[in-house]
């Protein structure tokens, strides 16, 4: 992406105010998100939130419409496989259909390795693996 989109389009935690810059409507892209209520979605931000890491949305703002553009979400799974390790899930992921061809869905993804990078032990495998992530241009 262009400096100038860099500046316009944030990356960032989901928060209780993306209510009102069209959370909701933009998830009604991906499939039917149900009647939400302003007080249940304050509630659920709030309990995802006290799960840290395990459950993290990421939100794609623009900020020069306040409007959520994109959203993902990384869900940590505690295994009994691999050493009782983690596994990260990346899920709803959604950008709205004025701005698609942006790789705006590209840069959502790059929020699963980021979050599973201090679970991965082995440090040769963590520099090949996210050597692609340090090198990447959006």
């Amino acid at each position: 992406m262009a400096d100038k989109d860099s500046e316009r389009f944030v990356l960032r935690a989901l928060a209780i105010s993306d209510f009102d810059k069209g959370f909701m409507q933009l998830l009604g892209q991906l499939t039917v998100a149900g009647a939400v209520s302003e007080e249940q979605f304050g509630e659920r931000v709030k309990y995802l939130q006290e799960l840290g890491d395990d459950h993290y949305v990421a939100v794609i703002e623009d900020t020069e419409k306040g409007q959520i553009i994109a959203t993902g979400s990384v869900l940590i799974e505690h295994k009994f496989l691999r050493n009782c390790g983690k596994v990260g899930h990346i899920e709803d992921v959604v950008v709205d259909q004025t701005v698609r061809g942006q790789r705006l869905g590209q840069r959502l993804s790059w929020i699963a390795p980021l979050k599973m990078q201090p679970f991965m032990k082995n440090a040769a495998t963590k520099e090949r693996k996210f050597k692609w992530l340090h090198t990447s241009k959006y």
